[in-house]
């Protein structure tokens, strides 16, 4: 299991530096180990995370409904 500290998964997922500590204070964003004082998180977790995150733009939806009729 690879471990990776917030700053190196913010750089992965390219969030801004803070944002993940600001999810992990809301309850939100990938799963996270707490080892001390520091969050840590498992490379291929946040690789499931971001997959699941994955949307179709609204537009695409339309166009597809819009064939099908």
């Amino acid at each position: 299991m690879a471990m990776v500290d917030s700053r190196t998964a913010e750089q992965v997922l390219g969030l801004a530096h803070g944002v993940l500590a600001n999810w992990r204070h809301l309850g939100k964003g990938p799963a996270f180990y707490k080892i001390g004082r520091r969050a840590l998180y498992d490379a291929g977790e946040l690789r499931e995370w971001l997959t699941k995150q994955r949307r179709t733009p609204t537009s695409e939806l339309a166009e597809h409904r819009a064939d099908a009729a």
